[in-house]
């Protein structure tokens, strides 16, 4: 791993631990095809376009979300609109700024993958 994708992990990390809320002790089970979380189901009582979301586990795969591309050729196709540059960092703190948001509406886990490190 060179110095540069090594300093992008630890600033990911840094950024995710200060994101996260007091220590919990959550109790998360499975009764017959329901996520239970503390033994009640999950997302009880909520529905989406007049379907039943209680006992699902609602999460986000978000490959995208912290990555940095050191490709010249294509690194352009994320310049940001307002800099006309990609910017790595802007990107992880942006992502982890919004998880509150989708917290709120729904998804309240991300499944991050690190693929090549």
């Amino acid at each position: 791993m060179d110095s540069r994708t090594a300093g992008f992990k630890a600033r990911l990390a840094q950024r995710l631990r200060g994101a996260r809320v007091a220590n919990r002790q959550t109790r998360v089970t499975i009764e017959g095809e329901k996520w239970m979380l503390d033994g009640r189901p999950a997302l009880a009582g909520r529905l989406y376009r007049g379907h039943s979301l209680e006992g699902l586990s609602l999460n986000s795969r978000v490959v995208q979300a912290v990555f940095d591309d050191e490709n010249p050729i294509t690194r352009r196709l994320w310049e940001y609109p307002d800099t006309g540059r990609w910017d790595a960092d802007r990107n992880t703190d942006e992502f982890v700024a919004a998880m509150p948001g989708w917290k709120e509406h729904g998804p309240g886990r991300v499944h991050r993958q690190l693929t090549g490190w």
